[in-house]
C-alpha cells in the first residue's frame, strides 16, 4: 500500500473563468498532445459520425494524420496561449478525454473552468473524477464515444460541483496533504 497525493491544478489561472454564468457555445474541446495513447485519432471518427463540432488544441507525431481524417467539423487550433487554453476549456460543453493516463491534469482544468469531461473510463481519471463532474464511457470505440456524448446532451452538470472537485486538487490542498503526510511518518 501507498500513500498517493495527486498534483495540483494552478487554480489561480481559473479566477477570472470561475466567476462566468454565460452559456456553454456549441463546441465540445480536447486539450492533448497528438500521440498514440491519447486516442486524437477515436475521438476524431466519432465526432465525423455526429458532425458536431470539436475543437482540439494542441500539436505532436501524429499531426499530420489526424489533420488528413478530420471532416470539416473538427477544428485543429494548434499550441495557445494559457489565457486562451482557458477561454476554450470556459465555452467548451466539455472536454473529451479518450486516452488512459495515470493523472491527467487537464480534465481537472476543465472543471476549474467549469467544463465537464466525457471521459474513457480508466486510468487517473477514476480517481479524480466521478459521475457529478464527468460522463464516462466504458469501451475505447468511436461507437462507444458516440453513445457517450449522446448520453451526455441529455445531463446537466452542476457548476458549482465541477469547481468544487477542481478545488480538491489546488496548491493548498496539495501542500496540506503533504504536511499530514509528514507528520503522520515523523509520529512513526
Amino acid at each position: 500500500d501507498s500513500d498517493v497525493i495527486h498534483p495540483f491544478v494552478d487554480l489561480k489561472d481559473f479566477n477570472q473563468s470561475r466567476a462566468l454564468t454565460e452559456a456553454k457555445d456549441n463546441y465540445y474541446v480536447m486539450l492533448t498532445a497528438f500521440a498514440p495513447n491519447k486516442r486524437v485519432d477515436l475521438a476524431i471518427r466519432a465526432f465525423n459520425k455526429m458532425g458536431l463540432t470539436l475543437k482540439i488544441i494542441g500539436s505532436g507525431q501524429q499531426e499530420e494524420e489526424l489533420r488528413k481524417m478530420a471532416g470539416e467539423n473538427i477544428e485543429f487550433l494548434g499550441n495557445l496561449s494559457r489565457e486562451a487554453v482557458i477561454d476554450c476549456l470556459c465555452k467548451a460543453k466539455a472536454m473529451i478525454f479518450p486516452g488512459v493516463e495515470d493523472f491527467g491534469i487537464t480534465p481537472l482544468e476543465a472543471l476549474a473552468s467549469g467544463t465537464p469531461v466525457i471521459a474513457f473510463k480508466e486510468g487517473g481519471v477514476l480517481e479524480t473524477l466521478n459521475t457529478n463532474v464527468a460522463h464516462f464511457f466504458e469501451n475505447a470505440t468511436d461507437s462507444c464515444l458516440v453513445s457517450a456524448v449522446e448520453e451526455f446532451e441529455k445531463k446537466e452538470f452542476d457548476r458549482s460541483l465541477l469547481i468544487s472537485r477542481a478545488n480538491d486538487f489546488s496548491r493548498d490542498s496539495f501542500k496540506k496533504n503533504i504536511e499530514n503526510l509528514i507528520e503522520r511518518e515523523l509520529k512513526k
